[in-house]
């Protein structure tokens, strides 16, 4: 019999399509499934941040309905991006409450449209003033520095400011400076940081990704439209040759929310729940396979399983 696997839960980030995430965790905390450490990104580190601190889904949604109705959340500015929806990315949201000749304007006036004390007043609103070090579960939060181009892990430290950093979207705001680095959203080098859980030693992972789709025959009406369709085919494919690293991939079905709709957070935790029930078995069966194999053998007969709305699969990253 071989050793028992240490399991990883990894979270990918996608702002409020994050929320789901807490439903996942709900369905594999009543399902006894292991969990010996979660890696976070974005919106994925906040919600892994807190079930690391309570391992209470409960909680934690009671504390983000208290967070959607306090004035934190209001004071966040987020509300405002629901006028135009259309926009995910951050100068495609500029673009369409200001137009193209201001967009300019601010990209070479400011390092970020909103104060980052928004930003830290909503992540202590949150999470816990601990330290990482003093999770119940073992917590790792992934950023990235601007000026080195090299990812960061947070293995140690203050929780809040991990999550921070992780969290920081470029363009909506500044870089986190600490120390020598700028550090900015862990989702520009890992929408579901599933290599950084390998570096770490995990030998199951479950990764779960929010992000959008890349979608088909967008409108490229511009030279800003074309830019970011470009930037989102390399970003979409390069997300897809990581996921491959993971066991079993769980596609909730909330590609068409915003990144901006926190409101929905309920309906969002239970998109989560049913991703997580659809995905049990699979799971169950996987980790089964897992402790009794020996690590060589399991690693030869390794294959990523994708899990969404239409059903499960073995991954392919073509697709």
């Amino acid at each position: 019999m071989g050793k028992k696997p240490t399991v990883a839960l990894v979270l990918g980030g996608g702002g409020a399509r994050g929320m789901a995430h807490i439903g996942v965790l709900k369905v594999l905390e009543e399902a006894n499934i292991p969990i010996d450490l979660i890696v976070g990104t974005s919106s994925g580190a906040l919600v892994g941040a807190m079930y690391a601190v309570s391992q209470n889904t409960s909680q934690i949604m009671r504390r983000f309905d208290e967070f959607i109705n306090s004035k934190t959340y209001n004071h966040t500015g987020v509300p405002k991006f629901l006028l135009k929806k259309d926009a995910e990315n951050f100068w495609g949201q500029v673009a369409s409450n200001l137009g193209e000749r201001i967009i300019i304007n601010l990209a070479y006036s400011r390092t970020g449209l909103l104060e980052r004390k928004r930003l830290r007043d909503a992540v202590n609103f949150l999470i816990d003033p601990i330290q990482i070090s003093d999770t119940r579960i073992p917590f790792v939060a992934v950023a990235v520095d601007l000026n080195s181009g090299k990812e960061i892990i947070f293995e140690k430290g203050n929780l809040r400011t991990a999550a921070e950093a992780s969290s920081s979207l470029p363009g909506f705001l500044p870089p986190l400076k600490l120390n020598s680095y700028a550090l900015v959203d862990g989702a520009v080098l890992y929408t579901v940081p599933v290599i950084p859980a390998r570096k770490l030693g995990a030998d199951f992972i479950i990764a779960v990704n929010v992000s959008q789709s890349l979608g088909k025959n967008p409108e490229l009406d511009n030279v800003i439209d074309i830019l970011f369709r470009a930037n989102s085919i390399t970003s979409w494919k390069y997300s897809q040759l990581q996921m491959k690293r993971a066991d079993v991939i769980l596609r909730p079905d909330v590609g068409n929310v915003h990144w901006s709709e926190f409101s929905l957070f309920k309906e969002l935790v239970r998109k989560g729940e049913q991703i997580a029930l659809d995905a049990l078995p699979v799971i169950q069966k996987k980790l089964k396979d897992r402790f009794r194999l020996s690590r060589r053998l399991f690693r030869r007969k390794r294959e990523a399983i994708w899990v969404d709305s239409k059903g499960m699969k073995v991954f392919d990253a073509e697709e």
